[in-house]
């Protein structure tokens, strides 16, 4: 009998779609019947393995749509052709102007596939339906598979806006609120505070300076300035003070909640990070819905599942990967260690142990964090784990504090004061960024191979773990 049968279904569901990224779909095809084979051998209950067939069935069903959707769009490099676009997203590429937009009611391009649109000396808005004579810029093979794990499925030329066909209800609704948003801090802030501000709260990076946004990879916080799991519990913290002391309907609190972070996600434009975490929140707000506890593990490897249901390379992505990593190691994997030490070293103080506890956070989140990080960006942070533990709680008010005056900005007094204190805050941030960043040694690169070390340790973290629960479960006392 399988313990944890949804861990199984992750780390099987994983190997598969990194057999589709590398190999193709025919060797992932063979690599779901043989993960399906052996977990029939090792789970005898017809229930389960439907359960699981049903799994591996949705997992095949998007990766074959995505297929699909790659080869159409591969032939198309380099071609002219005239499609109809929804403009989702405003961003910044490669140092151009350019746009995050989707195929609609086409017969040459895929329906709902995303692709980056450049232009020049035109101005759209969020939402705005149009149809487009564009040309598919030539890419090679690597540059289109970093794209497609970005959930991108090309790069685009505007060359002509042939129409303009009205405005898609939700990404215009959307683009009006985040268009508000920075608006209202972009008014009332310091320059440097204000693109601070929008980096953390909605994921937009493009008004961070150079030097700053190198000093951040330095200082080892990229994960607290990209929207991730941290934000959006900042943010829903915020939600359940309210609905705690307002909704008492258990599914209207469910619906307020799963509606909220749906709403959270469109404004971060859905970035893989802040999807992992609302899929993960929506997980743990189901149990009580029936008066169920929840399995952190079980709950984690679903949230992993599902991401990869919707989207089957985002495993590949390392926005994504180091979430779910630090997530692992804060909520599985330290909690352990903390009772174990808590049994061998007296607190006395509890703003020492609330210290203790946050500096364990940031190490193990650094720990967990760091196979992937190396491996990707070729560095290492030093000062990581003190810096995160210095503008953690900065990042949090900051948060906190954006969205009060937000939703508070038609009153005169309270939004003022606030906006001071948040551009204080913010100031500070940037102040320490830039100071580790700045110190020579904060950071070295390093070989990409070098990521080994850090993911031995981490698994030998992971199996300390499992002693310590075997012997507790065993009635031992817990040495290691």
């Amino acid at each position: 009998m399988i313990k944890r049968p949804m861990l199984l279904s992750s780390i099987s569901v994983v190997f598969c779609i990194l057999l589709y990224y590398f190999f193709g779909l025919y060797p992932f095809i063979a690599g779901l019947l043989l993960c399906l084979g052996v977990i029939a051998f090792l789970h005898k209950s017809v229930l389960n393995i439907c359960l699981f067939a049903l799994v591996f069935l949705s997992v095949f069903i998007s990766a074959l749509s995505l297929d699909k959707t790659v080869k159409t769009t591969a032939k198309l490099r380099g071609k002219q052709f005239t499609a109809n676009f929804i403009i989702c997203e405003e961003t910044v590429q490669k140092k151009r102007n350019c746009m995050v937009v989707k195929s609609y009611d086409n017969g040459i391009l895929p329906d709902k596939a995303k692709f980056y649109l450049y232009y020049s000396g035109k101005e759209f808005s969020e939402g705005e339906k149009i149809t487009a004579k564009v040309k598919a810029m030539a890419i090679d093979g690597a540059d289109f598979k970093r794209l497609n794990i970005d959930g991108i499925y090309g790069r685009l030329y505007l060359m002509k806006t042939v129409g303009k066909n009205g405005c898609d209800l939700f990404y215009g609704s959307i683009g009006k609120i985040r268009k508000s948003v920075k608006g209202y801090f972009r008014k009332n802030l310091s320059y440097a505070s204000y693109a601070t501000l929008i980096a953390i709260l909605l994921g937009d990076k493009s008004g961070l300076s150079q030097s700053l946004y190198d000093n951040v990879k330095t200082s080892g916080v990229s994960h607290i300035m990209a929207v991730s799991g941290l934000h959006l519990s900042v943010i829903m913290g915020l939600l359940f003070f309210l609905i705690d002391r307002t909704v008492k309907n258990k599914i209207l609190r469910f619906l307020l909640i799963c509606s909220s972070i749906i709403f959270i996600c469109a404004l971060c434009s859905f970035s893989a990070s802040i999807v992992r975490a609302g899929v993960m929140f929506v997980m743990f707000a189901v149990p009580p819905l029936f008066n169920r506890g929840t399995d952190r593990l079980s709950v984690l490897c679903l949230t992993v599942v599902l991401n990869m249901i919707f989207s089957p390379l985002v495993v590949l992505n390392i926005s994504f990967q180091m979430s779910v990593a630090a997530v692992f190691a804060v909520m599985i994997v330290l909690p352990v260690y903390i009772e174990w030490l808590k049994e061998r070293i007296s607190f006395n103080n509890k703003f020492l142990l609330t210290v203790f506890e946050a500096l364990l956070i940031s190490v193990f989140a650094q720990i967990f964090t760091a196979p992937f990080s190396i491996y990707a960006f070729r560095m290492i942070s030093i000062a990581a784990p003190f810096t995160t533990l210095i503008i953690a709680l900065a990042v949090t008010l900051a948060l906190q504090l954006g969205i009060i005056s937000y939703l508070l900005r038609f009153l005169i007094l309270i939004p003022a004061y606030l906006l001071y204190v948040i551009d204080v805050d913010l100031a500070f941030i940037n102040r320490v960024i830039e100071a580790v960043g700045s110190i020579k040694y904060s950071a070295f690169n390093v070989p990409g191979w070098t990521s080994v070390f850090p993911a031995i340790l981490a698994i030998s973290l992971v199996a300390g773990m499992y002693y310590i629960n075997r012997r507790k479960e065993n009635g031992l006392p817990h040495r290691l």
